[in-house]
C-alpha cells in the first residue's frame, strides 16, 4: 500500500469526524462519570501493541501517564489562575 493509501482510509467528513465527541457528549455510558477514557472511532480504545503503526487504532504508552498528566495539570491551573483540589 502506497502513502496516499494509509492516509485515505482515516479521511473524515464534517459529520464523520465529530462523531466520536458527539458520541461521548450525549451517551448514556458515559452517565455515570467514567474517565479518562481514549475514544476513537465512536468507541474506546486500549493501547496499541508494541510496534503499531502511528495510524493504527489505540493510544500510546505515553497517553497512560499520570506523572506528567498531573504535572499540566497543576500548571495550567497555576496559570489560569483555578484552585484545584490535591
Amino acid at each position: 500500500m502506497g502513502g496516499r493509501e494509509k492516509f485515505e482510509k482515516h479521511v473524515r467528513n464534517l459529520q464523520q469526524g465529530a462523531s466520536t465527541q458527539v458520541w461521548a457528549a450525549v451517551s448514556e455510558h458515559f452517565e455515570q462519570g467514567i474517565g479518562p477514557r481514549y475514544l476513537e472511532d465512536v468507541g474506546e480504545m486500549g493501547m496499541k501493541p508494541a510496534g503499531a503503526a502511528i495510524l493504527d487504532p489505540g493510544h500510546g504508552e505515553h497517553a497512560c501517564d499520570r506523572e506528567p498528566e498531573e504535572r499540566l495539570w497543576h500548571l495550567s491551573c497555576q496559570v489560569t489562575g483555578i484552585e484545584h483540589d490535591d
